[in-house]
Formats: C-alpha cells, structure tokens, sequence
C-alpha cells in the first residue's frame, strides 16, 4: 500500500510497483486532480478521515481478490517507459 504526501511523484511509484493507493486529504489543485484520475480509474481510495483511512486499509490488505483487480488495472493504466519515450521523441526533434 501506498501512502504519500505528493501524489504526482508517489503515483508513478505505486503504479510502477502495482501498489493500490490510498489518499488521504489531496491539496485542491493538481494534487486533487490526480486524486480524481485515480479514482475514476479505479486505481486508488480516498478517506476523508484517519478512520475512514484504517478502514479502507484493512479492507484492500484482507480481500485478495479486490488486490489482484486493483493490480490488474494498475496494469492497463499504466504507461511503462514512457519518461524514455518523451524524451527520444523530444530528441528526435532536434
């Protein structure tokens, strides 16, 4: 599981390791735009509190099934290499 303060670098982490994230309080903005992202693509959970954060906690570490979704999903979201990809092409312009 992960946990972060900043979503940006931690999300690339998580779906790098396939670890289900859970966010707590996302600074409106960026962060909170993320945090929509996440959860429209069924990729992370969000609390609004610490105990609402210990429960979701204890629901994604007890039901392997709902893990093994979340990782398949992580999976198809995600975009392996692709810091590689921008900069070759960025190159390739010059």
């Amino acid at each position: 599981l992960e946990t972060c303060v900043t979503i940006s670098t931690s999300f690339a982490e998580a779906m790098t390791k396939k670890l289900p994230m859970l966010i707590l309080n996302p600074i409106p903005g960026q962060e909170q735009n993320n945090t929509n992202f996440l959860l429209h693509q069924n990729i992370a959970f969000k609390a609004d509190t610490v105990d609402d954060a210990i429960k979701k906690i204890e629901v994604i570490l007890t039901d392997k099934h709902r893990l093994n979704s979340l990782r398949e999903k992580m999976a198809q979201v995600s975009k392996p290499f692709s810091s590689i990809k921008i900069a070759e092409l960025a190159l390739s312009l010059c």
